[in-house]
């Protein structure tokens, strides 16, 4: 019996038989030389034969999946064969993902075992294989595990029916029924305080809210504007940026959430991100976003201009879908004075305000219903995360379901934020644990459970301890760092 744990990260699980038979290149490689593998699969010419078996995703239709049983295609590789007797691992993996690496990988006697690591569209894909080979043949099962966001997994748990044994969210955006805050409300709201509440002396620590040692003159900026429009009453400026962090901790806000923010007030990704979700939310066209916005391809003086053919193929593989990036930035037809980006982040935020907007109708029917009934779930958020709060999201999801009578495993992640890649960079590096490592004890630990049946580990506050900085390096990552996991 076949067992599915869909992940968030989210997964889709496709499994597919792919066969290999060796033809001939005009100048094969050698065989590889290894002792201990009696048979040796042939570098040389390949015919690839992919066929769909199986196909599961959360909303897949009848027709889809019949559609999906009749998909095969048929490509001629050049293969290599390294010293171990693997096979080239951008053959395997096809068009599954890209940048792919071997995980792990067993190759021995004919029996080929091996799990790949790669790229697919915005997040990862796992890729299992497990099958026989000869010299000249290769026959294989393959599942593809794919992640891209957490939410999407939490609304895929409500499905009726036995197509998923357990979930798995890390840093999940999701609007939990009644409980909870949607991001666009969070985020138009931290778009207009933020930037004057970091200016408060409880961030006097945070390095990147002190450009050069000081406060922020883009944020004592902000404080003038929201004393201009009434917003806060202090005239001095240290006291309006006291009141700004007052009213983002009043709103649920933590100190730490807000530091971590730092990262999302100082690239403007505010801004960028509530207008991408207004004009989804409000189902809008490219022409009509709302509060006067538009994207454009930009030159680097910021002049708008007309992209080329090579950036627009580009935009399908390499763009996040939110400006700044492939070229594309963001228009504000709005911006004006000391405070350019203010006149528009209050529009943004009036759409929140106006319960009969389309930006608010849109946002309604996002709100997830609990899980099904006796399905394993693990939700897991770092309590520093800056850009999906853990208070508004996932402990929020957590709390709403357990309270509905569908319990959920929440485990926080202390000193870890939402952002991994940054953390090649020592002064985050130092600060924050990267989250992906408790992504994966949660699978396993799901897998464990559906497969196995092991206990589902239950809630969790995870203690952890940021790496040290000394001797002009960071630290390397260690189980001492990560903490306890359950």
């Amino acid at each position: 019996m076949r067992k599915t744990v869909l992940a968030g990260m989210p997964l889709a699980i496709m499994p597919l038989v792919t066969m290999l038979a060796l033809g001939g290149c005009s100048e094969p490689a050698p065989a590889p030389e290894v002792e201990e593998t009696p048979i040796l699969m042939q570098a040389g010419e390949w015919v690839l034969t992919r066929k769909t078996t199986g196909y599961n995703t959360p909303t897949v239709t009848p027709e889809q999946y019949q559609a999906a049983l009749k998909q095969t295609s048929e490509d001629k590789v050049c293969l290599s064969v390294d010293a171990e007797g693997l096979p080239d691992v951008a053959a395997m993996a096809g068009k599954d993902g890209t940048d792919c690496t071997y995980k792990d990988k067993m190759v021995r006697k004919g029996r080929m075992i091996a799990t790949l690591a790669c790229t697919a569209g915005k997040g990862t894909s796992e890729i299992a294989l497990e099958g026989n080979y000869t010299a000249d043949t290769l026959t294989l099962g393959e599942t593809m595990t794919q992640s891209e966001g957490g939410g999407a997994v939490l609304r895929a748990a409500e499905l009726p029916g036995d197509t998923f044994d357990a979930v798995v969210a890390v840093t999940p955006n999701v609007l939990a029924g009644d409980q909870g805050r949607a991001l666009y409300d969070y985020g138009t709201d931290a778009a207009l305080w933020m930037p004057c509440a970091l200016n408060a002396a409880a961030y006097d620590g945070v390095l990147l809210a002190r450009p050069g040692g000081a406060k922020s003159p883009a944020g004592a900026n902000r404080c003038a504007s929201l004393k201009a429009a009434g917003l806060v009453n202090a005239d001095d400026a240290q006291a309006q940026a006291e009141a700004a962090r007052e009213h983002l901790l009043a709103g649920g806000w933590t100190d730490a959430a807000v530091a971590a923010g730092v990262l999302s007030s100082n690239f403007d990704l505010w801004r960028a991100v509530n207008v991408t979700y207004a004009s989804a939310y409000a189902r809008t066209g490219p022409g009509d976003m709302p509060c006067g916005y538009s994207f454009a391809a930009m030159g680097a003086d910021g002049v708008a201009r007309a992209p080329t053919a090579a950036e627009r193929a580009a935009w399908w593989s390499d763009a996040s879908g939110i400006p700044p990036g492939s070229g594309v930035g963001l228009r504000d037809a709005l911006a004006s004075g000391a405070d350019p980006s203010q006149p528009g982040n209050t529009c943004l935020r009036a759409l929140w305000d106006d319960a009969r907007s389309a930006v608010r109708a849109g946002i309604e029917a996002t709100r997830a219903a609990p899980p099904r009934a006796g399905l394993p779930v693990i939700v897991v958020h770092g309590t520093d995360d800056g850009l999906v709060p853990e208070a508004f999201s996932g402990g929020a999801y957590a709390r709403w379901a357990g309270a509905q009578g569908r319990p959920v495993s929440y485990w926080r992640v202390r000193n870890a934020q939402h952002f991994d890649a940054f953390l090649g960079l020592p002064v985050l590096g130092m600060r924050y644990l990267p989250m992906l490592p408790y992504g994966y004890r949660a699978l396993d630990a799901a897998w464990a459970h559906v497969a196995e049946g092991a206990p589902l580990p239950g809630d969790a506050d995870i203690a952890t301890t940021p790496r040290a900085f000394k001797d002009g390096a960071l630290a390397p990552l260690s189980r001492e760092n990560l903490g306890a996991m359950p």
